[in-house]
């Protein structure tokens, strides 16, 4: 029984660090997906991004994922008339063309209804000292993690990608 508690509690810790990089992964994106400002005004209106960012819960990090980065379509035209303005505008949005708005949506919903589960309510479901319900809980713990580790996977490679083009941003903008 001992042996059975531990495995579940060693889960159910592995479940919140998945669910924790998924938050901090967000927040990653998130800060470095607009980048807006004149030379002397990025560092300060990136400054004020990261902070309003990460104070944001992950339904709350969900919301603007779906809503600022990912795309459904390439709307990348854009007016070159203001070509001489020093005003510097980066938008990074990632297009999905093979899943839909409703489908990109359902799976982050239930990113948070699975994280909101494993924060407040696995407790009403867990009997202390029951080896079947420890049992039940190991099995829907690992059916969370195996759904959401692949995928943050994916969004991590977004991440590296988004870090290295954010560093040659900031060496353009330093660059004299």
């Amino acid at each position: 029984m001992d042996e059975l508690r531990e495995e579940l509690y060693s889960l159910i810790g592995r479940t919140v660090i998945l669910f924790q990089r998924y938050e901090h992964t967000f927040k990653f994106l998130l800060i470095r997906s607009l980048i807006v400002g004149t030379a002397d005004t990025l560092k300060e209106n990136f400054d004020v991004r990261s902070q309003k960012i990460q104070k944001k819960s992950l339904g709350q990090l969900v919301a603007l994922f779906n809503n600022e980065i990912v795309k459904f379509e390439d709307n990348t035209d854009f007016e070159d008339s203001d070509i001489d303005n020093t005003q510097f505008k980066f938008r990074v949005s990632i297009i999905f063309d093979s899943f839909s708005k409703d489908e990109i949506d359902s799976k982050y919903k239930t990113l948070v209804d699975e994280r909101n589960f494993v924060i407040h309510h696995l407790i009403s479901e867990l009997t202390p000292g029951d080896a079947s319900s420890y049992r039940s809980m190991l099995t829907k713990l690992s059916a969370i993690n195996h759904k959401f580790e692949v995928d943050l996977k994916n969004i991590l490679n977004l991440n590296n990608a988004l870090a290295n083009a954010y560093q040659q941003v900031l060496e353009f903008n330093n660059a004299e």
